[in-house]
This record gives structure tokens, sequence and C-alpha cells, in this order.
């Protein structure tokens, strides 16, 4: 790997994990007001830019194939390296973001049930049975906050073996130093409820 693709995978590290952050802060704190769609979106997002942040430590998965990463590249990225708990945790957080994408996966008729006012079913994957909407984004939550965490075990691992620059907890000079003072500033107001965002943000880094 030459100096300047390393730099780049850096760069692309640090700004996709902390992308991954202002996601799941954002879900965090739509939930907390029962913005519930808009939560299952970011849940997931918040994971997708995670481990996208995660694969540019990967000297094996191209440069020229992060230009448009496709979601089933991530999945199958994931497959090989996420324990069983870790997995289930991911295809609910599809589960979640294809149930509010598609409205369901039933035929009209059930759509039409949904929105007037029958429950909303989140298909989790593998054996696991069906979930209602509310349940399944309270237990997104959870299961984004383990995967972020487990990538961030594995940042910091990487970057303290390979000399990398990048996320650690209890390091506030990545965020103050390296990201800067006016992190996310133009994406999060920073007003009272863009603090409380910011806050659930960067409690990983704890």
């Amino acid at each position: 790997m030459t100096d300047d693709e390393q730099h780049e995978r850096e760069m692309s590290m640090n700004a996709h994990f902390c992308w991954a952050l202002a996601m799941w802060g954002s879900a965090e704190a739509a939930r907390e007001h029962s913005g519930y769609i808009a939560a299952s979106y970011a849940y997931y997002y918040s994971v997708f830019h995670a481990t996208f942040a995660l694969i540019t430590t990967d000297h094996t998965f191209h440069c020229e194939n992060m230009r448009e990463i496709k979601h089933s590249k991530i999945e199958a990225w994931l497959r090989e390296r996420l324990p069983l708990k870790l997995q289930r945790d991911h295809a609910l957080l599809r589960g979640c973001r294809e149930a509010t994408s598609y409205l369901g996966m039933g035929n009209p008729a059930n759509k039409l049930q949904v929105v007037r006012g029958h429950q909303l079913l989140v298909e989790p994957g593998g054996d696991q049975e069906p979930m209602r909407f509310f349940e399944a984004i309270e237990e997104a939550s959870h299961a984004s906050s383990r995967l972020i965490h487990h990538v961030l075990q594995e940042l910091e691992k990487h970057c303290n073996s390979a000399g990398w620059r990048g996320p650690k907890r209890g390091d506030e000079q990545w965020l103050e130093e390296y990201l800067q003072e006016d992190v996310l500033r133009s994406i999060v107001p920073r007003d009272e409820n863009g603090r409380v965002i910011l806050k659930h943000a960067f409690s990983f880094l704890r």
C-alpha cells in the first residue's frame, strides 16, 4: 500500500465513522420524540457507514471498489466477519429499513391495512419471528449500538497496530484536533436539538 493510498483510506475511515455517529445520534433523537420512521433509516445507515469505515482498513478491498459501494457488498463482507448475534442485529436493521421503505413486504391490501392503523410488521430475518414496528425500532437502537461498538473496537485495534489516526474511546483529541471544533456544524445545528444529537453521537467515545 502506498502512502497516498493509506492517507486516502485513513481519511475515508474517519469521515465515514464520524458520519455513522451523526446518523446514530440523529436516530436516537428521532426515536426519543417518536420519529420512528426517520429512526428506522438512520439506525440502518449508521451501521452502513460504520462498516464502510471498517472496510477501508481491509487492504484486499480495493479503493476503486469503494467509489460506489453497494449494500450487497457490505453485507457479504460482514457475513464473513461478524459473530452470529451481530449478523442477526444487522438483519433486524435491514428489516426495519425495508419495512418503512416498502410499506411492508405484502400485497396492496395489506399495505392499505397498515395505513388504516393495522400493524406494520418487521421481518428480522432468519428464523426470527416478525416484530411489531415500534418494538423493532426500540430493539434497533440496541442492535445498532452493539454493531457500532464492535466496529469501534476493530478500528481501535487496527489503528493501534498500523499507526493510523482514528477514533478511540477516551480520546478527545480525535474530535477537537483531527475533526476540529466545527465538526458536523453544517449538518447538525448547535441549538438544543442539535446538542442532543451530538451528545448521543459522541457517547460512543466516552
